[in-house]
């Protein structure tokens, strides 16, 4: 064998080590993921350039893959599919040894396979030695057309069914139940509510029908139910109660198991022996989600969370829906620590985890299915905002059984056909899988854009996320407005992020934009008027902007109150004082703190305020109907437009210290809290008391 010939090969094999995460975890790297970026890119080019292949094609390929890194998380499904494609149109060989070396981390990845790293990394070598032998492309006979055809579709039924995708899944009957037994939900927000209660009422609001078990898990508990949410318990699930949880899923029930990043209340010690029945593991470690989540082709991850455990699956017939490979590593937890509520040391260190983290995976257990995420804060209050389309796509996955194409048996009854194909069809059999893998991936692609329904159908405000900076909406946690969501929830409507001024904007009862630095254009403006007058309610939140001048302050809310005649000073209103003790000790975002008394006029959206409210960084506006001032100086003022109303809060920090944890919540700023109550009264909103 001649080594030159095979140098190109060796920037490949470099790539796959690197992106499955193996040189971090045999290394203990930690990568910034613009290092990772580069690496993969460069390695990707080598191995065009060190090819024998046309120029023409050489440069296209050179140029397409070293950018593509750069375009997506998960590199090697689409790289497989690139250069599969280009194998098919050239029949180039070295592109037929690169996309067959391939293979393996391509069903790793793209499939989300839960094959173990060693497993993957010995297949890649087995078929690097298999495709060392090839000096010519394999022949394709027409006469053996109809095997090809045979041999491709059997293929296909076989990678599919160890994929997210069951064309032949049956649907239930969309009834979700809560184990409030073992979990016992707490108050956290309001003592008539609690964060669950907001998922529960979202998950009605898209078309299921939600209740709460409050009693031990039995056969006449779980009659009628097709998925059950199981998050952080902290009461021990007995042997039996297993038993009946293993049976409903086997017979087609959908279970979703959240844990907690911090194995709180020893929940990892109640969840462990219960999920272990589905050959899943929850790891008391923790791991900040630093980078963006690796998840399959099919769509399946969760967009907002701090932190999360990571799990181990323990069976083949699995499917990781997201992992963590290069800038984050699992902090063992110790047990030591009161309640085990272990938040990590933030160092890395020789004896931690590195490399492919999973943190969210679903496994099939007969007709059922089990899907497990390590971080349940992800699906709860505030987090709905940001994870409400990975939420309705997993109790839609549950809420279907297996067909009959994930069953063992069927699996064994095909592959005959399969191995019969290889024999038949002998080396010209390769090309065929590669086919079969892209159509899969393809079919993969397809499923993950089909629309999914994610947003409520009523109570909807939306909140700008286009204009607004980074102390407003959006990743990570800013807490400023966590609160004003949660109080929202909590009064039964519906908070959704909108990057654009949605065209369905008549849907919504109100438009809310929180401390905007991009300019509102004329057509948004307008757009939002005509809202207004057909009675919507337009809530501008907006004082001074520690970053930029008094001069430009308020520039970008301007443009947008300025077709209502209102206009904001950029004036910091009170005395300059500088704090970082703010809710949460997050003091970052808020460089400058006047804490001001605004006293409330007598309006209606002020009934119940005894007193005045606080704010942080209040700025005077000009304009509307004052309702609440701070020495003669409207902070807060309102102005009928139509049939609706504009609301302008003087103070895009208002929600900075609106309670305070000590550990159990406590509102600092009552007065505060009722007025936000009375606007969401005002819309409609109906307080509610936990169901």
């Amino acid at each position: 064998m001649n080594p030159k010939k095979h140098i190109f090969i060796f920037p490949l094999f470099f790539f796959i080590f690197w992106e499955s995460g193996a040189i971090h975890s045999l290394l203990g790297l930690v990568s910034p993921l613009y290092m990772v970026k580069i690496v993969s890119a460069l390695s990707l080019s080598m191995f065009v350039l060190f090819a024998n292949i046309r120029k023409p094609l050489k440069t296209l390929l050179t140029l397409l893959l070293f950018f593509l890194p750069f375009f997506v998380f998960t590199v090697a499904p689409y790289l497989f599919m690139i250069l599969t494609f280009a194998y098919l149109l050239s029949r180039n060989v070295a592109l037929l040894k690169g996309t067959l070396i391939l293979l393996p981390l391509t069903i790793f990845e793209g499939l989300g396979s839960t094959l173990p790293l060693w497993l993957i990394i010995f297949l890649t070598f087995l078929l690097y030695a298999c495709g060392s032998m090839f000096r010519d492309n394999p022949t394709l006979r027409m006469k053996h057309l109809s095997y090809y055809g045979l041999a491709c579709l059997f293929s296909i039924l076989l990678l599919t069914s160890f994929t997210l995708y069951d064309p032949f899944a049956i649907p239930k009957n969309k009834v979700v139940a809560y184990d409030n037994y073992h979990s016992a939900s707490l108050n956290v927000y309001f003592e008539n509510d609690t964060i669950i209660h907001s998922t529960l009422r979202y998950i009605d609001s898209i078309g299921y029908n939600s209740s709460i078990i409050d009693e031990p898990i039995s056969a006449k508990t779980l009659r009628g139910i097709s998925v059950l949410i199981i998050n952080t318990p902290v009461r021990n699930f007995s042997s039996i109660e297993i038993d009946h949880l293993a049976r409903f899923v086997e017979e087609g029930g959908g279970l979703f198991v959240l844990g907690d990043h911090t194995n709180v209340q020893n929940c990892y010690v109640t969840l462990n022996p219960l999920v272990d029945r589905f050959s899943v593991k929850l790891n008391f470690d923790y791991s900040i989600l630093w980078e963006p989540h690796f998840s399959s082709i099919a769509g399946f991850d969760s967009y907002e969370e701090t932190a999360g455990a990571t799990i181990s699956v323990n069976t083949w017939d699995g499917i990781i829906f997201y992992s963590l490979k290069y800038t984050t590593w699992a902090d063992q937890g110790n047990w030591s620590a009161p309640d085990n509520a272990f938040i990590g040391n933030l160092t890395p260190e020789e004896h931690e985890e590195y490399g492919f983290l999973p943190i969210c995976a679903t496994v099939n257990y007969g007709e059922g299915r089990v899907i497990v995420i390590s971080n349940g804060d992800s699906m709860n209050g505030v987090l709905l905002l940001h994870n409400h389309k990975f939420l309705a796509s997993v109790i839609d996955y549950l809420n279907h059984k297996n067909s009959f194409i994930r069953t063992f048996y069927f699996r064994i009854l095909i592959l005959p056909f399969i191995l019969f194909g290889i024999v038949k069809l002998r080396l010209s059999f390769i090309p065929i899988l590669l086919v079969a893998l892209l159509l899969t991936l393809l079919l993969l692609q397809i499923y993950a854009l089909i629309p999914m329904k994610s947003l409520p159908e009523n109570n909807l405000i939306a909140l700008d996320t286009g204009h607004a900076n980074v102390e407003s909406y959006g990743p990570p946690h800013l807490y400023k407005n966590i609160f004003f969501v949660v109080f929202a929830q909590h009064y039964g409507l519906n908070p959704v992020l909108v990057d654009n001024i949605p065209g369905n904007l008549e849907r919504c009862q109100a438009y809310i934009t929180m401390g905007p630095t991009l300019p509102f254009s004329k057509e948004e403006t307008d757009r939002l008027k005509e809202f207004v007058e057909n009675g919507g309610l337009l809530i501008v939140f907006d004082g001074y902007h520690a970053e930029t001048s008094t001069k430009t302050s308020n520039d970008a809310g301007n443009s947008l109150l300025k077709g209502f005649e209102i206009s904001l000073s950029g004036q910091l209103l009170g005395e300059t004082s500088y704090s970082e003790n703010t809710t949460w000790n997050y003091g970052t975002a808020y460089r400058i703190n006047a804490t001001v008394e605004a006293k409330p006029t007598s309006n209606k959206l002020m009934g119940g305020v005894n007193g005045s409210i606080t704010m942080y960084s209040a700025t005077e506006v000009q304009g509307g109907t004052p309702i609440a001032a701070y020495n003669d100086k409207p902070v807060i003022a309102i102005k009928n437009v139509g049939k609706g109303y504009v609301l302008v809060i003087g103070d895009h920090t208002i929600f900075r210290n609106v309670v305070e944890y000590k550990p159990v919540f406590h509102y600092l700023d009552l007065n505060l809290k009722q007025f936000i109550e009375n606007i969401f009264t005002s819309l409609g909103g109906k307080e509610q008391f936990g169901a």
